[in-house]
């Protein structure tokens, strides 16, 4: 290994794809940060990967220009196989002792990197901080994932952290939740905890992604740590194309993330507290529902709509779930509709969906 390499502290991953718009202002951003980072331990360096994803706009021309003014941006170009894959070439790239993954279309605060540096300890090996929400007209609004700064070690102290994974608002101080801690930016991993414990962002899941990684890369750390300072900016036009619309969270997405969610609470049991549980019931609900109204959007028969609800009511992942809540369920409108699956008694449920949704 070079001497280079030996000193390179911090790499930012930024994966872009088709974001001519705002890519030059991120990158300009992340060189801000690494020139106060720099400033502050000049025998410390960091470097930018940019991974092209395939863009068919400007970008790839933009990154380039940006790559060749500055010695220590690194761009890569492949075919377009997603932003899990780019995170993933980016980090076996890496020179940096740790990560930061950026959106192409966010900005990261002048001073994150070095508050995260500051604040990293020889155990922890995932720190995070909160975001500013960054609006169209140019104004910032402050989002804290919590009320207060904390480590946590052990599953009891990670609980929070889980429970946030399956419901976003879960102790946000915020009234409104635009996003939550299960994201990948806004954070500093160690890459020797990502390699040796083989956290990857996994390709088939094209949605929450980035939760289902954190789920496990939460778990398996040693110490992860919250700073509640807004560090990392978030761009509010973000948020509006990644509203869910019918369809885009599709049933077969919600399976792979649901596969997931089993398999890691058998590894790991120990985080099914009760809270934890009423969390999940939470993000269950939120995905049954979702389902069902998917498969009313996808205009099939009557009679194959009521089969895909079956299906959905039968699958491993719903039907101990049912059961549960046709006992506990609230208002009795909703109890009704689980008792109604509960017995495969079908078409009530159909009906009521299929009224909800064309109002």
């Amino acid at each position: 290994m070079d001497n280079k390499s030996e000193k390179c502290m911090i790499t930012a991953v930024i994966p872009v794809y088709n974001c001519e718009k705002y890519v030059e202002t991120c990158v300009n951003s992340v060189v801000e940060a690494i020139s106060a980072f720099s400033e502050r331990y000049p025998d410390l360096s960091a470097e930018i990967i940019i991974i092209n994803d395939g863009s068919t706009d400007n970008s790839l021309t933009i990154c380039q220009r940006l790559a060749e003014n500055i010695k220590y941006i690194r761009l890569e170009n492949q075919t377009n196989c997603g932003v899990s894959v780019a995170r993933n070439k980016g980090l076996a790239l890496a020179r940096g002792k740790l990560i930061a993954f950026v959106d192409a279309d966010d900005l990261v605060g002048q001073n994150m990197f070095i508050t995260l540096y500051d604040n990293m300890t020889p155990d922890c090996e995932i720190i995070c901080s909160a975001c500013k929400l960054l609006k169209e007209g140019g104004e910032t609004t402050e989002y804290h994932f919590y009320e207060d700064s904390f480590t946590a070690s052990s599953s009891i102290e990670k609980e929070k952290l889980i429970c946030q994974l399956l419901d976003p608002s879960y102790l946000q101080p915020e009234k409104e939740t635009v996003t939550a801690v299960g994201v990948p930016w806004g954070k500093l991993y160690k890459k020797v905890f990502l390699e040796e414990n083989k956290l990857l962002s996994d390709r088939r899941i094209s949605r929450m992604e980035d939760n289902v990684l954190n789920m496990w890369a939460f778990a398996k750390a040693g110490q992860v740590k919250y700073i509640d300072e807004p560090l990392y900016i978030y761009r509010e036009e973000h948020i509006k194309s990644e509203l869910i619309k019918p369809n885009s969270l599709t049933t077969a997405n919600i399976n792979e993330i649901l596969k997931a969610r089993k398999c890691f609470f058998e590894c790991y049991p120990e985080y099914i507290t009760d809270k934890v549980r009423k969390c999940m019931d939470i993000e269950l609900s939120f995905f049954f529902y979702t389902s069902i109204v998917n498969s009313i959007y996808a205009n099939l028969t009557r009679r194959n709509t009521i089969l895909e609800l079956a299906s959905i009511c039968n699958s491993d992942y719903y039907t101990e779930w049912i059961n549960r809540m046709a006992k506990v369920a609230n208002p009795v409108k909703r109890k009704i509709l689980f008792i109604l699956c509960k017995h495969k008694v079908y078409w009530p449920v159909y009906e009521y969906f299929r009224r909800k949704v064309r109002k």
